[in-house]
């Protein structure tokens, strides 16, 4: 009981925390002992005189061979005490002395990612250069040999040898990839240079037949 609270009706005492827990219950909210209602927590008092009564008795610490009053043994910092990881997401209990050790191995503990600076932890680095890390290398999805930056990759998709492109040659309608282009521009060449001059002479056939429109409407 190192809080204890004098009920303001009947004047028994009992410890903040049971008090509290009774007052969040209406069904409940009276005097264990005398059944008397409490009705408001700003009634309440410490009983200061309890109070002091309880913070002078002995007592020994949990995990160590300390004694003391309670209110020194309360601020006594035991370094064999069980303290809970501060890192989040952590759920392991450590002794306050194995902290340190601790820290440099937890895989919860925050780091700087080394290609982005971005913070993640150690369990999830390498996840994190998997999928989110904007300077992470990946794979093309193109599938050629180079791995752009996941930052890059726009622009790699632009020039990437893999990627399908339709011949420039208006009439040919084959499509392929960097090396099958060369290989289609080399092999289909004649059929390029008559696609070419069959557009072209269409091309002077139209121009023609506009000069002679224009010639037979001037005055």
């Amino acid at each position: 009981m190192l809080e204890p609270i004098i009920l303001p009706d009947c004047g028994h005492t009992f410890c903040k925390t049971c008090t509290s827990r009774v007052q969040q219950n209406p069904t409940t909210s009276h005097c264990p002992l005398c059944k008397k209602p409490i009705w408001s927590s700003t009634q309440l008092k410490t009983n200061f005189t309890l109070k002091k009564l309880v913070e002078k008795i002995e007592v020994k610490c949990t995990a160590c061979n300390e004694r003391g009053s309670i209110e020194v043994v309360a601020r006594h910092t035991c370094p064999d005490a069980l303290i809970s990881c501060s890192n989040r997401g952590c759920q392991r209990s450590i002794k306050r002395k194995d902290e340190p050790t601790h820290k440099e191995e937890c895989l919860y503990a925050v780091i700087s990612c080394e290609q982005c600076h971005q913070n993640t932890t150690v369990a999830n680095k390498e996840l994190h250069l998997e999928k989110t890390c904007i300077r992470g290398e990946i794979r093309c999805p193109l599938k050629c040999r180079k791995r752009p930056r996941r930052m890059e990759l726009q622009t790699h998709l632009l020039v990437c040898v893999e990627r399908q492109r339709q011949c420039r040659v208006n009439g040919c309608h084959f499509a392929g990839n960097f090396k099958e282009m060369e290989q289609h521009n080399k092999d289909q060449a004649e059929k390029h240079v008559s696609l070419l001059t069959e557009m072209g002479e269409k091309l002077l056939d139209v121009l023609l037949k506009k000069v002679r429109l224009t010639e037979a409407n001037a005055p």
